[in-house]
C-alpha cells in the first residue's frame, strides 16, 4: 500500500520532504508517495529521536510531560483537535503520540488551521508560504492541512531538529532538511539524537566547521547538499518565525577534516566553539583561525597560512606571558586556546 501525502506550498514540505526522504518515497506532481511499511519505520524512528529529547529535558522534581515541540495558543487548538480524533490523549508527549500512530487512522479527521511551525508566520526566501500568491501579502490567508500532513510534519520536525541555539540575545531552532527526497540522509536521525547542544551560529564559518565536525565524532555523515533554517519557535501568544535560511554542502569540509584530522579533532572543536562564544576573550582569534582553516579548505589559502599565524601568535603570547599571568585563569585558557590552534594547525599541514 502507497500513502499519497500532498504539498502545500509552505514551510510545512520541508518536514515532508525529510520524512519522505527517510523513508524512500517518490515525488510526484502534488507531493511524495511512501510505501505504508516504511512510513511506519520512519514513524518508529522519530518516536527513538523524541524520546532521547524528551529524556534530556526532564525534571527530577517535575512529574509533568515534556513537550519538546513549541506551541503557541493558538496552535494547541487545532492540535488538540486531531489528537482527540486520534483517540490520544491531548496531554501525551510527542513520542507517546507517535508510539500511537498508524497508517490508515488520520482518514476520518477533519482537516485543522496550520501549526505555525508549519506555516511560519514570516518567510522572507522567495516563495511566501501562508500568503495567497498574487494578491495583497500583508493579509495572510488561512491554510488548512489533514491529519496526515500534521502526523508527518511532527515526525519531520523531530528528525530535523537539531537543537537550540544563541541568536542575537535570544533562542533560536536549527533545523536540517534535504533538498530533495532522492538525497542520502540516512544519517540524520543518528545526528539529530547525538548533538544536545549548539554552542552559537555565528560566524558560519565556525558554525559549518562545528557542524561538520560533529558529523565526523557521532559517525553521521551527510555529505549531500542540505537546507539550514533557523527558527524563531512559537510561545505565549507569538507564532513560529523563520529567521535565516542557506543551502551548503559540508562534503569538502567533512573530507577535508576525516582526511586531516582523523579522530584527532578536539582542537577544532575547542576552537569553532571558541569562536561562536560571544563572551569569550579569545573569541576574535578563534574567528581569525576558523575563516582561514575554512579558507584553506576551499582552496583559496594555503595550510602554511595558517600555520604561521597559528604559530606567530602563540610566539608572541610565550613571549608576553610573566610568572604571575601563567598562574591565572584566563590566561591559562587563553594559552590553551591558542596551542589548539597551532596543533589543529600542524595536523593541517602534515607536520
Amino acid at each position: 500500500m502507497t500513502i499519497k501525502i500532498n504539498m502545500q506550498g509552505i514551510f510545512g514540505d520541508f518536514y515532508v520532504m525529510t520524512f519522505a526522504t527517510l523513508a524512500g518515497g517518490r515525488r510526484t506532481e502534488t507531493g511524495v508517495e511512501i510505501e505504508d511499511e516504511n512510513f511506519v519505520d520512519v514513524i518508529r524512528i522519530a518516536k527513538e529521536v523524541a524520546e532521547v529529547k524528551e529524556e534530556r529535558r526532564k525534571n527530577p522534581k517535575k512529574q509533568e510531560p515534556i513537550m519538546i515541540l513549541p506551541m503557541s495558543g493558538n496552535d494547541k487548538k487545532p492540535f488538540e483537535k486531531v489528537l482527540r480524533c486520534l483517540n490520544i490523549p491531548t496531554q501525551s508527549t510527542i513520542s507517546e503520540i507517535l508510539s500511537k500512530v498508524n497508517v490508515d487512522m488520520a482518514e476520518k479527521c477533519e482537516k485543522v488551521s496550520a501549526m505555525s511551525f508549519i506555516k511560519p508566520d514570516m518567510y522572507e526566501y522567495g516563495r511566501v508560504p501562508g500568503y495567497e500568491e498574487g494578491k495583497n501579502q500583508s493579509r495572510k490567508s488561512e491554510i488548512k492541512i489533514d491529519a496526515l500532513y500534521l502526523i508527518t510534519s511532527v515526525a519531520g520536525w523531530v528528525l530535523s531538529r537539531l537543537g537550540e541555539a544563541s541568536s542575537e540575545g535570544s533562542r533560536v531552532g536549527v533545523h536540517i532538511f534535504p533538498i530533495d527526497v532522492s538525497q542520502s540522509f540516512h544519517n540524520l536521525p543518528v545526528l539529530m539524537e547525538k548533538v544536545d547542544r549548539i554552542p552559537g551560529l555565528y560566524p558560519t564559518t565556525a558554525f559549518l566547521l562545528w557542524l561538520s565536525y560533529q558529523m565526523i565524532k557521532n559517525g553521521a555523515l551527510i555529505t549531500d547538499a542540505m537546507q539550514i533554517y533557523t527558527m524563531s519557535d512559537a510561545g505565549g501568544m507569538s507564532p513560529a518565525t523563520v529567521k535565516e535560511g542557506y543551502r551548503v554542502s559540508l562534503e569538502r569540509i567533512v573530507n577535508r577534516l576525516n582526511g586531516k584530522l582523523g579522530n584527532d579533532q578536539n582542537y577544532l572543536e575547542r576552537l569553532t566553539s571558541d569562536a561562536m562564544s560571544p563572551k569569550s576573550e579569545t573569541r576574535s582569534f578563534s574567528i581569525r583561525v576558523c575563516n582561514l582553516l575554512y579558507e584553506v579548505i576551499m582552496g583559496s589559502k594555503r595550510e602554511t597560512d595558517l600555520l604561521y599565524f597559528a604559530n606567530r601568535e602563540l610566539y608572541s603570547i610565550n613571549v608576553t606571558k610573566s610568572d604571575e599571568s601563567s598562574k591565572d585563569l584566563k590566561e591559562k585558557n587563553k594559552l590553551e586556546v591558542y596551542r589548539a590552534a597551532s596543533k589543529l594547525a600542524y595536523k593541517f599541514a602534515g607536520q
